[in-house]
């Protein structure tokens, strides 16, 4: 019976030996080849905020590059140096569509192409 708690003791020893040599140092880093080490503490949390806010400054890019009007009760929008004929339905408010009739190879083929937005940040594209 001793030779077994003995055993048990021994076994618990030894995890706990484990388990505290493979706990990582707080000022110890694993780097990657090619790339820098990584942050953290304030580090961490600067650069999420970094990203966030190069985020925010391209979407209001993005939203200062958009022009709206209405022409021979047709609606148009100008976006990044692109004008759509923009088109929408009133049973269907989520969506709308941004046509443009590309002039590419044989100019006598009707073709069109564009956007059809089904979400803020989803856009499917066709031909």
């Amino acid at each position: 019976m001793k030779s077994r708690s003995s055993l048990s003791l021994l076994a618990l020893v030894l995890l706990c030996c484990s388990a505290i040599s493979a706990t990582p140092y707080p000022d110890s880093t694993q780097v990657v080849l090619n790339q820098s080490p990584p942050e953290t503490g304030d580090g961490v949390k600067h650069s999420v905020l970094d990203h966030v806010e190069n985020k925010k400054k391209e979407i209001l890019k993005g939203k200062a590059n958009t022009q709206k009007w209405i022409y021979a009760g047709k609606e148009y929008v100008r976006q990044d140096d692109l004008l759509y004929e923009l088109v929408s339905h009133p049973a269907l408010t989520a969506y709308q569509l941004k046509v443009v009739e590309p002039e590419l190879c044989d100019p006598s083929v009707k073709q069109y192409s564009g956007y059809l937005d089904i979400a803020n940040d989803k856009h499917l594209l066709f031909w």
